[in-house]
């Protein structure tokens, strides 16, 4: 999910947990595009987006 505020774009993603049918657990990561430096150890498994 992209959520546009002002001049900042904020990104999310929701986890949830079902049993029964029913939601019991929920976990949200919440951050902007550029905001968190990607973790050294990531680098040998993704390659750079480039822009238009």
């Amino acid at each position: 999910m992209e959520i546009p505020q002002d001049h900042v774009v904020y990104r999310a993603v929701s986890l949830w947990t079902v049993r029964n049918g029913e939601i019991v657990g929920a976990r949200e990561y919440w951050t902007s595009p550029g905001q968190d430096p990607a973790p050294r150890w990531r680098a040998g498994y993704v390659k750079p987006l480039l822009a238009d």
